[in-house]
Order: C-alpha cells, then sequence, then structure tokens
C-alpha cells in the first residue's frame, strides 16, 4: 500500500541519514553515486551535508556526446550543488571518444568540476586512454586481493607518473570475500573460484585476521591507489570496515598478496558467473 511504501522509503532515509552522520564524524569526505544509481543522487542532495564532496558518472553516451551537459546539470540538480568534485563516464568506450572528452573538459573549464575522468572495467580500455594521453584527472577501477590485474599490468604506475588519481570499487569481490558460510551456488559451481576463495579465507584464518581484514589489506598495502569505494546498507556495517581498517593500518607487518592473486576474466568479472 500507499502508508506501507511511505513508511518504507522513511526508514530507508534514516539508515541513509545515520551512515552519513558516522561518515562526517569518522571523517570520510568522498561520496560516489551515479545518474543509474536509482534515486541516490536525489536522497545525497536532500541528505548529506557540504562536509562532503560529490563524485558521480554520466551515464553510456555512445554518440550522443550532446546529452553530456543535460545530464551532468540534471545531476547537479539532484544532488543540490553548484559544482562536483569529479565526474565520471560509465563507459570506458566513450573516453576514447574525442567529442566526448572534450565535452567532459570544458565542464572542468566551466569550474562545473574538479576532476574528470572515467570508469574502467577492461586493461585494454585503460591502456587505449593512456596512450591517447587525455589530460584526465581521475579513473575507477575494479580490484581486491584477486583481482591485481591493473597494479600487476603496470598501468596504474603509469596513471600515477600522469598524477591521475586513483579509485578501486569491488575491494569485496561483490561481498564473496566476506561470505565464508554463505557462497552462492552460481559461483560454487565453478572449481577454480572455490579454490581461490577458499584460499583466500585460509589465508585469513593463518594470518590471525578476519576476511574483511584481508581484504581491506590490498587498498591499504597498494601504492598506486588512493581511494577505495566501498557500499554498505547500515551504519552498523559501515563501522565494520572503518573498525577493519584500521585494524589494518595499525599493523605493523606487510602480509605478501601476490599468492592471492587470479587473472582469468571468466573468475573476476561478475557477468560472466552465471
Amino acid at each position: 500500500t500507499r502508508k506501507e511504501s511511505s513508511a518504507a522509503s522513511d526508514v530507508y532515509k534514516r539508515q541513509v541519514f545515520n551512515i552519513l552522520l558516522l561518515a562526517e564524524k569518522e571523517n570520510l569526505t568522498m561520496l560516489d553515486t551515479a545518474a543509474v544509481y536509482g534515486n541516490s543522487e536525489i536522497i545525497l542532495g536532500n541528505l548529506a551535508s557540504n562536509h562532503f564532496r560529490i563524485i558521480s558518472k554520466v551515464p553510456t553516451i555512445s554518440n550522443r556526446y550532446e546529452e553530456i551537459k543535460k545530464s551532468f546539470r540534471l545531476t547537479l540538480d539532484r544532488v543540490k550543488r553548484d559544482n562536483l568534485y569529479a565526474i565520471m563516464l560509465h563507459d570506458e568506450q566513450d573516453i576514447l571518444n574525442k567529442n566526448v572528452y572534450s565535452e567532459l573538459a570544458s565542464l572542468k573549464k566551466e569550474g562545473l568540476v574538479n576532476k574528470i575522468g572515467c570508469s574502467f572495467y577492461s586493461l585494454d580500455a585503460l591502456e587505449l586512454a593512456l596512450k591517447q594521453d587525455l589530460d584526465i584527472d581521475i579513473i575507477q577501477i575494479p580490484a581486491s586481493c584477486l583481482d591485481q590485474r591493473f597494479e600487476k599490468s603496470g598501468l596504474l604506475h603509469q596513471a600515477k607518473d600522469k598524477n591521475i588519481e586513483v579509485h578501486c570499487r569491488s575491494l569485496f569481490l561483490q561481498g564473496l570475500l566476506l561470505a565464508e558460510n554463505a557462497i552462492p551456488e552460481k559461483v560454487k559451481n565453478i572449481t577454480e573460484f572455490q579454490q581461490s576463495l577458499t584460499r583466500f579465507y585460509n589465508f585469513a584464518h593463518s594470518c590471525n585476521i578476519t576476511a574483511m581484514e584481508l581484504a581491506l589489506s590490498y587498498l591499504h598495502q597498494s601504492e598506486c591507489i588512493d581511494y577505495g569505494v566501498v557500499g554498505c546498507q547500515s551504519a552498523k556495517q559501515l563501522t565494520e570496515i572503518i573498525s577493519s581498517y584500521k585494524s589494518v593500518s595499525n599493523r605493523d607487518n606487510h602480509i605478501d598478496l601476490n599468492q592471492l592473486a587470479i587473472s582469468s576474466d571468466r573468475l573476476l568479472n561478475p557477468s560472466l558467473w552465471n
């Protein structure tokens, strides 16, 4: 019913508010969102204080590059800001389009955004973008203890040489690195993946740390990654993530994570798990 829907919406907003309250208290300063993430931009516009810098993403553009500014201004309206910290393209192929890049650059020139860039999924696309010597400021890539492809390829070092800010997502590999006792059936059926996850969990036990602490160790120890992008559904979950990262940061010993790395796209690309 409408009343039930309204009540559920109020509960959701309170959860978001509590998450933001905790994030601000812990001095987390960056919020990552996108136009395609439901009504997240609107909710952040209503609840997020100016303490936070906002990063958003432009939906897939293809050849409709004239849609970029329209999409961006809608984002500004939704988040109730005059400018953003960063805007990224959601589709890695769009950054290779000179017209699309030009539109992004003009937003920065107008002072509407501080940094421009792209969210990448493949090594090939990032390599092409770096070779084109585009003046991008920020990139987002998938990375985790198991997925070390971008760093091992040397591309992140090239990005840092160009002073590009690197953000990584999927640190928990779609939650699989935190699901030792609840691995989805679709993943259990992939023998190689099951072996890799078992190796990860056993390694965490041998180091006497939690799976979350081991997963966050990759973020803490990486020389090339500036920020980790993590999601949570409650303030309690965020508290656990913050506590785990602080525990990792306070450890003196360096953990050799190389033995956990895998390279199979079949295993590291969630769209191929079915």
